[in-house]
């Protein structure tokens, strides 16, 4: 069973909720939503409940184990346990995921003739595993305390919301919701808006974008050789967009059926496709498995508190098995290496920053040309900060490259002195020096709103640029990720970069076709791609009714009238469509 089936929306889902709210107390609502979750889970395969529930009761032994060894202090002891329950989650995370790829690549490399065993992945394996080593070394550290319930805990791993397509939960996000949550009508408002605008997101458009790249892009080598680049150009692009809108869905609708509830999960994607770098692309893709993969391997590796080259093996252990994570196949791991690759260069060539002056050396003066005429006060010092370097900003943001002013940070001490003495109920008058130095600040920011303004149109100059290049970058990564048989992928790249003479490039009219017939559907859908809708629905709910009483008066009837758009929407494109991929089978 999958969120974007009619069953599940109209019978699980709305059944669901409705005896939820029909149990009085919290223990019976934990109860309700359990058994929920295990009838869900039990739509994969009854099997593997037995599977999920034995997971969940080895990490509940051991971070027990973990807790008592730390209230002795023995801290050693606790770290001896949470080795043990990492192996054993990875171990059988291992078996069921990577076995297979293990023998055939051991029955192709030694020349062996053996059978391999066939081995079922059980669905969401990947997500709630990590949740489950997450718990246990957070238990480990003292950052959260063990969970005495079984239940409770079982309930954290097995929740249906994110149990097969995530986000990947921290125990600490969830463990006082778990254990006490109330309800509100405006969370379960913007639940169900959430909840909605995800499924129609995955029912209409992701869905569409992977019916134009099936007719795009064969499978198999043999007929990705007589395909023409502009098709495998167009038909990536449409991936682009569809792995997007399909992960995002599920994170959509998987925080909007938590909100319904009282649960408040993390964001897991924040517009990606606006990113100008790698780096920042991954600050935004798939934010609660870059979070993990960051606090429990780089971090515990070393992270950036080392040499250049243990940085950079620490950022290749982390990018090879955040690849490995996403499949069983030696193209997972290329596209992890690729973007290895593209972070490194980033991080020690591009923006590499330079190396901090020691204490005891003076520091040397820099020439460094301004447009205008530098202020005496300021100090040459100071860092420079390039342009080039900044993510993106909100617009009350100082873009300026100036150094810090000691003349501003007087002005932010005295404002502070003079909303402290407000607090109080003693405010002073401001003294003649306070004076003097307001005025000279405020003369100063006049001076500067020109300079400020030439900086900010020079960044969104730069950003443009950026976040295509960026992007051009990431439809190659997709590329990579794309084709799952490495001869399929050398064939693909070969002819979309033309390494074999150009022969590939000439006018498709099935790509012209596509683009023509899906012009369109390809507007609505880079649109969902960016923060548009996401700002005019928050600018929406600024507004007072002092600043305009009609949209103040009509915001909510727009989030209703959202809703049911998106509902319609979404049940016409499921009905009667078999055609819904889901593809996250490989976690």
């Amino acid at each position: 069973m999958v969120f974007s089936h009619l069953f599940f929306v109209f019978i699980f889902l709305a059944l669901n909720l409705l005896v939820y709210c029909l149990m009085p107390g919290i223990r019976l609502k934990n109860a309700c939503m359990l058994i929920f979750s295990l009838i869900f889970y039990a739509f994969a395969g009854p099997k593997y409940v037995i599977l999920l529930v034995s997971m969940v009761l080895v990490s509940y032994l051991f971070a027990l184990a973990e807790e008592h060894f730390l209230k002795k202090g023995q801290k050693k002891g606790a770290i001896a346990m949470l080795v043990l329950d990492v192996v054993s989650m990875l171990g059988t995370l291992a078996y069921f995921k990577y076995a297979v790829f293990f023998f055939e690549n051991i029955k192709y490399f030694s020349g062996l003739d053996f059978d391999i065993p066939e081995i079922i992945l059980p669905i969401g394996i990947s997500f709630y595993t990590f949740q489950l080593i997450s718990y246990n070394a957070d238990v480990a550290k003292g950052e959260v305390s063990a969970q005495k319930n079984y239940f409770r805990l079982l309930l954290y791993a097995a929740m249906f919301h994110q149990c097969i397509a995530g986000p990947i939960i921290r125990y600490s996000t969830v463990e006082k919701e778990i254990n006490e949550r109330k309800f509100s009508v405006s969370d379960c408002r913007r639940g169900i808006l959430r909840f909605c605008t995800g499924l129609a997101k995955k029912a209409f458009l992701a869905n569409t974008c992977a019916s134009v790249v099936d007719n795009l892009i064969p499978a198999g080598a043999d007929q990705i050789a007589v395909t023409s680049a502009p098709a495998l150009w167009v038909g990536m692009f449409f991936f682009m967009l569809q792995i997007y809108l399909d992960f995002s869905a599920y994170s959509d609708m998987a925080i909007g059926m938590g909100l319904m509830i009282g649960f408040h999960y993390d964001e897991n994607f924040n517009y990606p496709y606006v990113a100008v770098s790698a780096t920042d692309f991954w600050r935004r893709w798939h934010i609660s498995l870059s979070t993990f993969f960051r606090d429990y391997v780089y971090i515990p590796l070393g992270g950036n508190r080392c040499s250049a080259i243990r940085n950079i093996f620490n950022l290749l252990v982390v990018w090879a098995l955040t690849g490995f994570w996403h499949g069983a196949s030696w193209n997972f791991i290329i596209w992890g290496l690729y973007y290895f690759i593209l972070l490194v260069i980033e991080k020690y060539i591009i923006y590499r920053k330079p190396k901090e002056k020691k204490a005891n050396e003076e520091p040397k003066k820099a020439a460094v040309k301004e447009p205008e005429k530098a202020d005496e006060d300021e100090s040459d010092s100071e860092p420079q900060i390039s342009i080039m370097n900044l993510d993106i900003v909100p617009d009350d943001q100082d873009l300026s490259v100036d150094t810090v002013k000691l003349s501003d940070i007087i002005k932010e001490l005295n404002a502070l002195s003079i909303e402290e003495n407000k607090t109080s109920g003693n405010e002073k008058a401001p003294q003649k020096d306070d004076i003097t130095v307001q005025k000279a600040a405020a003369e100063k920011t006049e001076t500067d709103k020109p300079k400020k303004s030439r900086k900010r149109h020079l960044y969104y100059m730069l950003y443009i640029p950026r976040c295509l290049f960026t992007m051009c970058l990431v439809l190659i990564g997709w590329t990579i990720f794309y084709f799952d048989d490495t001869q399929t992928l050398k064939t693909a790249l070969t002819r979309m970069f033309a390494l074999d003479g150009g022969a590939a490039y000439y006018a498709d009219r099935a790509a012209l076709l596509a683009l023509k017939n899906n012009m369109f559907f390809l507007v609505i859908a880079i649109i969902s791609c960016l923060p548009v809708y996401n700002k005019l629905h928050k600018k929406l709910y600024s507004l007072t009714i002092e600043d305009h009483p009609v949209l103040f008066r009509t915001k909510y009837l727009l989030d209703a009238l959202t809703v049911i758009v998106c509902l319609l929407l979404s049940v016409m494109c499921l009905i009667g469509n078999s055609y819904n991929p889901f593809i996250y089978f490989r976690f």
